[in-house]
């Protein structure tokens, strides 16, 4: 088993640590928002792996990857909704929260953890990684397969938030926000990250 795990880690940690949409954003939400956000925001988003493990270990997964339409229509839904949010960050003051958000902090951050959760699951892409990374690290072949593969999900799960936690607090030691003149590029920033991975989402390989 240990044969299996120590690779595993290894390999999850270098993939969370390569630049990819997840960990930009919660740089970019960390440097124009606050810290807080884009941890909850990075909860949201490894959270979601609960759903794409748990679409691998049914093997939902494999339908997916093997219907064209079910999977694009989940890829159109989750480019519409990083558009929606590019909206929203343009038509609020600065940055990612709107002014209904400030006034009301519980909803403002159970909003953030939400949008981490959908922008996750509704990224086919990730349910057909799991389905190619986690089969093999399986260290008993004979043993309960569905069970060894959450096992694996919630490992990658731990190793991913404790590295965008890690990216949130760095990202929040230059907070643009702290810088009044510099509002708009937060607001920009962020709009801009939003569209770029709904196009990566929508022609990426």
């Amino acid at each position: 088993m240990t044969d299996q795990l120590v690779p595993f880690l290894i390999a999850s940690i270098g993939l969370t640590l390569s630049p990819g949409p997840d960990i930009l954003y919660v740089l970019t939400l960390s440097i124009t928002g606050s810290r807080s956000k884009a941890v909850l925001f990075a909860t949201g988003l490894v959270t979601g792996i609960i759903f794409h493990t748990a679409l691998v270990a049914f093997g939902i997964a494999a339908l997916i990857k093997n219907n064209d339409l079910i999977f694009d229509i989940i890829k159109y839904l989750g480019a519409a909704y990083l558009v929606y949010l590019a909206v929203q960050v343009y038509r609020s003051d600065a940055g990612f929260e709107t002014n209904k958000e400030k006034t009301d902090t519980k909803r403002s951050l159970f909003s953030t953890f939400k949008k981490g959760i959908l922008m996750n699951v509704l990224n086919p892409k990730v349910s057909l990684f799991f389905l190619a990374f986690l089969p093999g690290f399986i260290w008993d072949a004979d043993g309960l397969i569905s069970v060894q593969l959450m096992i694996l999900g919630l490992l990658f799960m731990l190793q991913a938030w404790l590295i965008f936690f890690g990216v949130a607090q760095l990202g929040s030691l230059i907070n643009l926000n702290k810088i009044n003149a510099y509002a708009f590029i937060a607001k920009w920033l962020q709009m801009l990250i939003l569209i770029g991975i709904a196009v990566y989402l929508l022609i990426g390989s």
